[in-house]
């Protein structure tokens, strides 16, 4: 499908589509040309790019993923590949738990609001 449907479809504008392909993050397997130049995305392409969003939304730099995502033959467990991944799974799992604790600050002063207001039902709350 040409860029245009593809970025309705993902979601991702154009203009980013590009960059991820000027970046080497779209690999040509999931992006051929057609006759006039235009850029035609794969129907597989779809979950790369946006495998990439959320790589991106979790942390990791354009730099990061093209080593991820272009070498994936580099498993050992020395690689700096497989250290990248670690390190970004201990950010996230740390993200997580702050989320957590958050999310239950938050209902413990929904919870004591609702304690407040029926103990003073004379409030005018905007």
């Amino acid at each position: 499908m040409k860029s245009k449907v593809f970025s309705e479809l993902t979601g991702i504008p154009v203009s980013t589509l590009r960059f991820y392909e000027k970046n080497g993050l779209i690999p040509e397997k999931y992006l051929t040309r057609d006759l006039h130049n235009y850029r035609i995305y794969t129907a597989n392409a779809k979950r790369h790019v946006e495998d990439i969003r959320l790589l991106l939304d979790s942390g990791f730099s354009i730099s990061e993923l093209k080593l991820l995502l272009n070498n994936p033959h580099c498993l050992s467990s020395d690689s700096k590949r497989d250290r990248i991944l670690k390190e970004k799974l201990a950010k996230i799992n740390e993200k997580q738990k702050k989320l957590m604790l958050a999310k239950q600050v938050i209902l413990d002063l929904l919870s004591g609001e609702k304690k407040v207001i029926k103990e003073n039902e004379n409030w005018n709350c905007p």
